[in-house]
């Protein structure tokens, strides 16, 4: 099949089947499983004991009392179960049982909160015995309730997928997962498989794309990519998606991203609010329900981080096609553009007759 022929078969969105890195490269992955699917890492072995990690859910507020959220039981030679509940006085229990050891940890009734979503984290170390269990919200500050203690107990890989996969779970639970660090997998800015990405031989759906393409950005002219890192991550709560509609973003077509991924916005607005010609947003900033949507109707959601090697701008080859910021913009002084904060990007898109209903 020629380059030609690729190219527009990447158009129509035919994606490769499994990893989207060659030579068979392991991918980027934080997660080891999530809920609605199971395992997300297509390397992990099932029987591996997962001696250490973290336990992840992210619960609607405020809790309902004396309910289970989250159980599996199982008792396929040992018995094995898992839950999490709210018991009747508003206190938040986590239930870890594999045969005769069992663990309990609980937090005291939580506290009143403006919090529309609370984030749940069990941080274990079955080798050192500890554990933490803490309730945050996932914007920031400090924990609406904590606890830690000893008696940690391991899962095996298996219990994290079936727990995903199997495990029973209130409307209360927007997703949960395992993760293998104790740090919540960092969130990463990703554009979804069918993106179409603007390369020295056409436009290619970024799902095909592989390290050592080479890659059209509006600042720095082509560009070889060092890797296309494959991400699983849930898709609800705060990491839910954004999907851009078009033509407002993109005249050929909706565009997937991550709610942290830079936008470049250009236009009189800009100029009059900023000084500058365009400037760079996040997608999460822009959701008005109409030109800019909150993607959640899938539990889980598959996506490409594309690495540069730094930063620099992708996309906006024509007029009306959507500019992507790629590159870590958690030090804002390496950005090609100026990066506006939410309360900017608020005060913009009402200058463009947009009312955003969502601010990250």
């Amino acid at each position: 099949m020629s380059q030609r022929a690729a190219i527009s078969i990447a158009q129509m969105g035919a994606l490769p089947p499994k990893s989207v890195l060659p030579f068979g490269a392991r991918p980027k992955q934080d997660w080891l499983a999530l809920s609605g699917k199971g395992l997300v890492d297509p390397w992990a072995n099932p029987f591996q004991p997962l001696h250490s990690g973290a336990f992840v859910a992210e619960l609607r507020l405020p809790l309902p009392r004396g309910k289970v959220l989250i159980n599996l039981q199982t008792n396929q030679g040992v018995q094995r179960s898992f839950a999490v509940f709210i018991g009747p006085e508003g206190e938040l229990s986590l239930l870890h049982r594999e045969g005769a050891k069992l663990l309990r940890a609980s937090l005291p009734t939580i506290p009143a909160s403006t919090a529309e979503v609370g984030r749940l984290t069990y941080v274990f170390d079955s080798a050192k015995g500890n554990w933490s269990l803490q309730l945050t919200n996932p914007t920031g500050g400090a924990p609406l309730a904590a606890a830690q203690g000893m008696g940690a107990i391991a899962f095996a890989n298996r219990d994290a997928e079936e727990i995903c996969k199997k495990g029973n779970f209130d409307t209360a639970v927007l997703w949960f997962g395992f993760s293998r660090s104790g740090d919540l997998p960092r969130a990463a800015p990703w554009v979804g498989l069918r993106t179409v990405i603007d390369t020295t031989l056409g436009p290619v759906a970024a799902g095909n794309l592989r390290a050592g393409d080479m890659v059209m950005t509006t600042d720095c002219g082509p560009q070889m990519l060092h890797a296309v890192h494959a991400m699983e991550l849930p898709a609800r709560g705060s990491f839910a998606p954004v999907l851009l509609r078009a033509p407002f973003y993109d005249r050929r077509g909706d565009v997937l991203v991550s709610a942290d991924q830079r936008l470049v916005v250009a236009g009189s607005a800009v100029e009059y609010l900023f000084g500058t010609e365009a400037v760079l947003v996040a997608a999460g900033d822009v959701v008005d329900g109409r030109t800019a949507l909150a993607e959640d109707r899938r539990a889980v959601v598959s996506g490409v981080s594309l690495d540069l090697g730094g930063a620099a701008l992708i996309g906006g080859a024509a007029e009306g096609d959507l500019a992507l910021a790629m590159g870590d913009y958690t030090q804002t002084a390496n950005a090609p553009l100026m990066c506006l904060n939410s309360y900017e990007t608020v005060a913009l898109m009402r200058m463009l007759g947009r009312i955003v209903t969502k601010v990250a």
